[in-house]
């Protein structure tokens, strides 16, 4: 059983950023990615998914976001003008790293969810009559 987290334990122990060890066989090498504070994500989704969304580098923002090294010390901090570029690398490279990222943030099942919502598609009548079924 486990016990229960005093206010200290809570707010005095150091954030870890858990690197995350990804492996990227299409370039013969690996990237680290980084869990990211909870300031960050308020930050992210703020910019990156809302619905006045103008910038069409989600993915690649995440991506630069939690890009790290061994240790966990990201790559990229506070330089945004290198998010752009992450448009630029193929799709396979930048989605193996997003996909890897957003589970290790355990954000997996809700960024899932919304994808799915936003991918369906209502399937055509296949009966070849233009009648409603019944």
């Amino acid at each position: 059983m486990s016990k229960q987290l005093t206010r200290s334990e809570i707010l005095d122990t150091p954030f870890d950023r858990c690197p995350l060890k990804v492996e990227i066989p299409e370039r013969d090498g690996h990237v680290f990615v980084c869990r990211i504070t909870a300031q960050e994500r308020e930050q992210w989704e703020k910019v990156f998914t809302g619905t006045d969304d103008n910038d069409p580098n989600t993915r690649g923002s995440f991506v630069w976001l939690t890009l790290c090294d061994e240790t966990g010390e990201r790559l990229f901090v506070g330089e945004d003008k290198q998010i752009a570029p992450f448009a630029q690398k193929d799709a396979l490279f930048v989605s193996r790293i997003f996909k890897a990222a957003i589970k290790h943030n355990g954000m997996a099942t809700e960024f899932g969810e919304e994808t799915a919502k936003n991918s369906e598609t209502t399937p055509e009548n296949s009966s070849g009559s233009d009648s409603p079924d019944t």
